[in-house]
């Protein structure tokens, strides 16, 4: 038996001494470690995988033993894309040679256009980090816990990795696991609470953060204390803004920074990176302006930590690059330009000892794991550009959180074309909220004069508005549940461009 396996085990075996081994190493070992395992993933997946020999033989790189360290590694090994890449290879020549044929397979939702067909190794569903992660966070092998698997089912990831960790975690006789899978289905949930939520001491929802709308609106139509049951919000598939934590928490009445859960993650390279409470606490400090971080900008962000011994990230360009670890996966990834906005920061540059005193003060009071920082912007693709002016889905959503959204479900951006271009907003009525004509007047102007006036605070926006406002003044319309630009079923994770 291998080594790497015998360790696993004994962790596997207990949680809490494995917690105990992930909270001793320093923040500068789990980078050294980084850097280590991404030249060897880089060399490997040059002799085991046809796609990326051939990739890298047209780009100049015949002899990888070149790239000595991890300084020739950024400076020489060129960056792949979706473009360049993924599209320009079969999926079989794009997977380890060595391997055997994929665990499984999955897609992605299409949002930037074509849909990727990924194929994944049993490793990739591996529960070993993620039961770290949850005992490190909630005292899982204490709890008799009800997972709920409420992301889109059938060949989607989200639905896929849910639905395996959740099994494989369950399959532990250590743990007291419940697995349900619900999809995107607010009644089913509901009901499945209503009739056993009581007899759990934790109900962890897997979703995407914009579902929990529908199903705040469900227990609300059938009168249901929702607020009452023991449930962790699991998101993922979008940007988690502060604002919509904020959200969250006062509506499920949960500890923000240790009953929620924010996961960042995509098809083509997996689970990235995980919330932890000091995230969350540094999170809440940047955007009430406590802390400034020059590199964020935006108040639409979402602050996590990352593990460098399975995903190797660097910032280039203000956008993220990811190396996965060779051996964690079917389809290896170098340098990888996942087109989502963001950025590192170390962990030594934000960790102090008075954010170790508010989180004990807030109830959470074991070390923290040294993993580095990771902060997400949104999809540097996705925005409406007109005259200079980039206008991102994130901001939209922003915009409604910060104003105490319960009118809509979803939104959607995009240009009307008429006689001339005009910024649209498209804004998605709740289920079973309905408006007349003299309410769905005010409605517009209300919400066309707070989306101007928050987004005139963008001086892009507001050097484009001035020169031709007829271009920028926001088109506001407002349509039924279902109906207009979202009246396709939900498939998977909402699509905020209009097509």
């Amino acid at each position: 038996m291998k080594v790497k396996t015998i360790i696993e085990k004994k962790l596997l075996n207990n949680p809490k001494r494995a917690v105990r081994l992930v909270t001793a190493f320093s923040d500068r070992y789990w980078q050294k470690l980084g850097e280590k395992l991404v030249l060897k993933s880089f060399y490997k997946t040059f002799n085991n995988v046809p796609a990326y020999k051939d990739f890298l033989k047209k780009e100049g790189i015949k002899n990888p033993e070149k790239i000595q360290n991890i300084q020739d590694f950024k400076k020489y090994v060129p960056i792949t894309t979706k473009e360049n890449y993924i599209n320009k290879y079969p999926l079989s020549a794009r997977c380890k040679q060595s391997a055997e044929i994929p665990f499984a397979l999955s897609t992605s939702g299409g949002t930037t256009g074509k849909p990727i067909l990924q194929a994944h190794a049993n490793e990739e569903f591996d529960p070993l980090a993620i039961q770290i992660y949850l005992e490190y966070l909630l005292d899982l092998s204490e709890k008799k816990v009800l997972y709920i698997n409420a992301f889109a089912l059938g060949s989607w990831y989200g639905g896929i990795v849910s639905t395996f960790l959740g099994h494989s975690i369950a399959k532990n006789k250590r743990y007291k696991i419940t697995v349900s899978l619900c999809g995107l289905e607010p009644k089913i949930i509901l009901n499945i609470i209503e009739a056993i939520g009581k007899e759990y001491d934790l109900i962890i929802i897997s979703t995407y953060p914009s579902f929990f709308r529908l199903i705040l609106q469900e227990a609300k139509n059938r009168q249901f204390p929702i607020q009452n049951y023991p449930i962790i919000p699991l998101c993922s598939g979008e940007l988690f803004t502060w604002n919509f934590k904020q959200f969250l928490a006062q509506k499920l009445s949960l500890n923000l920074l240790c009953e929620l859960i924010d996961m960042y993650g995509a098809t083509d390279v997996g689970i990235i990176g995980i919330s932890t409470p000091l995230s969350l606490l540094i999170q809440e400090k940047i955007a009430s302006k406590k802390i400034s971080i020059s590199s964020i900008q935006s108040e639409c962000f979402s602050l996590l930590q990352y593990n460098p011994a399975i995903n190797y990230i660097e910032e280039v360009s203000n956008e993220l690059v990811i190396t996965r670890n060779f051996d964690a996966v079917q389809v290896p990834l170098i340098r990888y330009r996942i087109k989502d906005s963001g950025g590192l920061i170390s962990f030594e540059k934000l960790y102090n000892k008075e954010l170790k005193e508010e989180l004990k003060q807030r109830g959470f009071s074991k070390k923290p794991i040294k993993w580095p920082f990771i902060f997400i912007q949104g999809r540097a693709d996705q925005a409406v550009i007109l005259l200079g002016a980039n206008i991102y889905p994130q901001q939209i959503k922003n915009i409604l959180e910060k104003v105490g959204n319960n009118l809509f479900n979803n939104f959607k951006i995009g240009v009307e074309n008429t006689e001339k271009p005009r910024f649209t907003i498209c804004l998605e009525l709740l289920p079973n909220i309905s408006l007349n004509k003299i309410n769905l007047e005010q409605t517009r102007d209300k919400y066309h004069k707070i989306f101007l006036e928050e987004l005139l605070k963008d001086l892009d926006f507001k050097d484009a508005y001035q020169k031709a406002p007829e271009f920028l003044d926001p088109l506001v319309r407002i349509y039924p549940f279902k109906e207009g630009p979202f009246s396709q079923e939900i498939k998977t994770k909402p699509k905020y461009l209009i097509q």
